[in-house]
């Protein structure tokens, strides 16, 4: 469950970066987007079947600061 949570974090990479190319900000920032809508992100894995990411976002925007 602390991997799943840690791919979270800014410049977090869930493999070498020998092998695959990227900054490890991408679902930081997307995490940070679906936050800022009133939403959430999860993510499930299993080893040998692959990751799941699932984003749920309200039909209406969060009411505050960010509505205007």
């Amino acid at each position: 469950r602390e991997d799943l949570e840690r791919i979270f974090r800014r410049f977090e990479r869930a493999t070498s970066a020998r092998h695959y190319a990227g900054l490890g900000v991408g679902l930081y920032i997307t995490r940070h987007l679906v936050e800022a809508h009133g939403g959430r992100i999860c993510v499930a894995s299993a080893p040998g079947r692959g990751t799941l990411f699932v984003v749920e976002l309200p039909r209406r925007p969060p009411l505050g600061p960010a509505a205007r």
